[in-house]
């Protein structure tokens, strides 16, 4: 059975394909986006979104607040994801719980995210 397009969903589907199109450095979500095209990397995000939702809602309310969602959390989510040739959309590298309290150490040490090493 499909799962239900929530407006949340939507919403963070959009900001990963914003973050794509702003993405100009050669990156794994870059590569996936020109070797799939634009209508497969859409459904990506739609497939997407939830998850990133999921780390989200495991970060503490305390993080939540100091955090722009669209512009600096949905971007920085993309480096969590394994972009392999042998499943259909990406998926999360490791659990919702594990890379939200990665994310919320890094905020709190000042270390930067994967995605800007």
């Amino acid at each position: 059975m499909a799962q239900a397009l929530t407006l949340d969903h939507a919403h963070t589907a959009l900001c990963i394909w914003e973050a794509w199109l702003e993405t100009d450095t050669e990156t794994a979500w870059t590569e996936y986006r020109d070797n799939r095209g634009a209508v497969q990397s859409r459904y990506a995000c739609l497939h997407m979104a939830p998850q990133i939702e999921a780390v989200y809602a495991a970060l503490s309310e305390e993080v939540r607040d100091g955090l722009c969602f669209d512009w600096e959390f949905v971007p920085s989510m993309l480096s969590y994801f394994s972009f392999s040739n042998f499943t259909e959309y990406p998926e999360l590298v490791r659990p919702a719980v594990e890379i939200a309290a990665e994310f919320a150490g890094t905020l709190s040490t000042g270390q930067p995210t994967p995605e800007t090493t």
